[in-house]
């Protein structure tokens, strides 16, 4: 379901760059949220799914500093980017990197999946 949900929050994310009227903002920024309401808990369940038991604690423990640097540089550097294009291209850029994330865990966790099945 991972990667799934990385390409449906990528098309969301990315199509909000396209929405001009403020009720459709609401509406997509709603759908936008639930996706990715969806979609957050996935890596910690691949990680408990995939790292052996004795090394979960320190594997959850760098997924959410990772998932904790996310969001507080993501901001103030989505911000900066607005600034200095426009308002659409944080959308944009941020469905690019979530279509690269579902990339590397296509090809990382396919290859994981097929040794541990």
């Amino acid at each position: 379901m991972l990667i799934p949900g990385l390409l449906i929050y990528a098309v969301v994310l990315g199509s909000l760059s396209f929405v001009t009227h403020s009720l459709g903002l609401g509406v997509w920024s709603f759908v936008s949220g639930a996706v990715a309401g969806f979609v957050a808990p996935l890596p910690a369940a691949v990680v408990g799914d995939l790292v052996s038991p004795d090394s979960r604690g320190p594997a959850i423990g760098w997924l959410r500093t990772m998932t904790d640097t996310g969001h507080i540089l993501g901001p103030p550097m989505m911000g900066a980017l607005a600034d200095a294009v426009d308002l659409s291209t944080p959308f944009l850029f941020g469905a690019a990197l979530l279509l690269m994330a579902a990339g590397l865990c296509a090809s990382s966790l396919g290859k994981t999946l097929r040794e541990t099945s």
